[in-house]
């Protein structure tokens, strides 16, 4: 019987060990599985968050365009009404040929002033300036007729 309760006691043991090591394990499982979750439901939050931060900024992007192009096309119209006057086509003829071309690709094709930039070989700011330069100078030319 001493053999039987050595054995028994070394098994005991060893059960002891593996119902441990289950128990272990199992925690570090569930430990796991719940910090994938977490991890999961904070991305959804995220991204939740970012679909909503993106819906607000798209409606006051929209509106900033559209707030933009009505100004554009109040310029336009402005332009029109006023290009029925011989004075302005004679005050755009005084433009120097790069001026007109500034000035006619910024109003018509309303391309930013990097695109015109490009086409022309100079820098988005050099479009600018000399696109302000020419309403200035179609501006001072129609006050004085």
């Amino acid at each position: 019987m001493s053999k039987y309760r050595k054995t028994s006691g070394v098994q005991n043991r060893f059960t002891s060990y593996l119902v441990t090591a289950v128990i272990n394990r199992k925690y570090q499982y569930l430990l796991k599985k719940a910090s994938h979750w977490k991890m999961e439901t904070e991305f959804i939050n995220i991204e939740e968050q970012n679909f909503l931060h993106f819906e607000t900024e798209f409606a006051k992007y929209l509106t900033e365009q559209f707030v933009e192009l009505w100004d554009n096309i109040l310029k336009i119209q402005e332009l029109l009404s006023v290009m029925d006057n011989s004075h302005l086509v004679k005050a755009i003829k005084k433009l120097t040929e790069r001026e007109q071309k500034i000035l006619f690709a910024k109003v018509f094709k309303q391309s930013s002033y990097a695109e015109i930039g490009r086409s022309i070989g100079i820098s988005e700011k050099q479009a600018e300036a000399i696109y302000h330069y020419a309403i200035r100078k179609l501006r001072k030319e129609l006050e004085e007729k």
